[in-house]
């Protein structure tokens, strides 16, 4: 990212704190974005963090999310099934340190691991899992982009344990009654990521993509 691009991000994490009472700490922020340049990382960057934390304050959503947001895939190593567990431990970790309560380090937390199953009994949480979802719902080149960037993540699985993981996870997206579960990602996005997913389906392209 350019460099006036991480600045704005280190501005965005300075005003949450403030918002919450928190102790300023740029170098928190710093090291999670360290995290989220991996070089291992296609998708999951600071471009995927920068992008839900903007649609966490397009709908206003709880400060507290955006520090979810922060955390959400600090840590992330693609095909293992721990990654949420482990980013909601290190926010449980650091966040004291901030001036964080126990109820909202918890509230964080809980945030966190949602992303996991993208699925929550919680409305508070929505928002972010929304937000974490709302590639689905880009455009179609911006779509495709996206497939490429989470199939270069994948490069050590084979094609086709890929394609059978990839189906799945669009059919288990096309199965639900609603995608998003806020109105306001309902309505802006809903249409748009089924349609993409569906194309994705229909033309057995699932795990079939070409990166330039």
């Amino acid at each position: 990212m350019r460099t006036q691009d991480i600045e704005g991000l280190l501005a965005s994490w300075e005003r949450v704190v403030g918002r919450l009472g928190w102790r300023s700490s740029p170098e928190t922020a710093r090291a999670l974005l360290d995290r989220y340049g991996e070089p291992h990382r296609r998708f999951h960057t600071q471009r995927h963090l920068c992008e839900v934390l903007a649609g966490l304050e397009a709908v206003g959503a709880d400060p507290r999310l955006q520090i979810a947001a922060w955390y959400h895939d600090a840590v992330y190593c693609p095909g293992r099934q721990d990654n949420e567990a482990r980013s909601a431990m290190l926010a449980s970790v650091e966040l004291p340190h901030l001036g964080a309560s126990a109820l909202d380090a918890g509230f964080v937390a809980a945030a966190i691991l949602a992303t996991a199953s993208h699925e929550s009994d919680d409305p508070a949480l929505w928002p972010l899992l929304d937000a974490d979802m709302s590639i689905l719902g880009a455009s179609g080149e911006k779509y495709g982009c996206y497939l490429c960037q989470i199939r270069d993540e994948y490069r050590r699985v084979p094609d086709v344990l890929y394609r059978m993981g990839r189906k799945r996870f669009v059919r288990g997206c096309l199965s639900r009654d609603r995608i998003f579960l806020t109105p306001d990602f309902t309505q802006r996005l809903e249409a748009n990521a089924r349609r993409n997913l569906s194309n994705e389906l229909q033309n057995d392209a699932c795990g079939v993509v070409t990166c330039n």
